[in-house]
């Protein structure tokens, strides 16, 4: 057989492979369409996930993105940060990464607070808000 065809043939079976995966995949969700994990709270991945949504298809996800931002505001630390955990302390990772989500509803009144804390939290860490202030702390730490 030459080359040509195998490689037709090759391409032609991980194409079925990946259909197949995808399905058992979506087959997994639960009766509400969605996979149910066994994760502690996290402010990171709750951050990351809904900027995620946000940049792949804000108006099909704009429901479970608002419901991820207004977890980061109920669950915002005392001190204005983040941690890894509802239960861990503030920390500049996880704090950075909420609030550069939060930037996606800076303009919007009822998270001006969430978003005030959170600076004043970065800025007594960094310095200030600056790019390069906030990269040289990351880089130090």
């Amino acid at each position: 057989m030459e080359y040509s065809k195998v490689k037709d043939i090759n391409i032609i079976n991980v194409e079925k492979l990946i259909g197949s995966l995808e399905q058992r995949i979506l087959a997994r969700r639960n009766s509400q369409g969605f996979w149910e994990g066994h994760l502690s709270s996290s402010a990171l991945s709750t951050a990351v996930a809904a900027f995620a949504l946000w940049i792949y298809d804000r108006e099909a996800h704009s429901e479970v993105i608002e419901r991820g931002l207004q977890w980061l505001v109920i669950n915002q630390n005392v001190d204005g940060g983040w941690g890894d955990t509802v239960e861990s302390s503030s920390n500049q990772s996880t704090t950075l990464l909420c609030w550069s989500a939060l930037a996606i509803v800076k303009d919007r009144p009822e998270y001006v607070g969430t978003i005030t804390r959170s600076e004043e939290w970065l800025s007594s860490r960094f310095g200030s808000l600056e790019p390069t202030s906030i990269s040289n702390a990351i880089l130090n730490h």
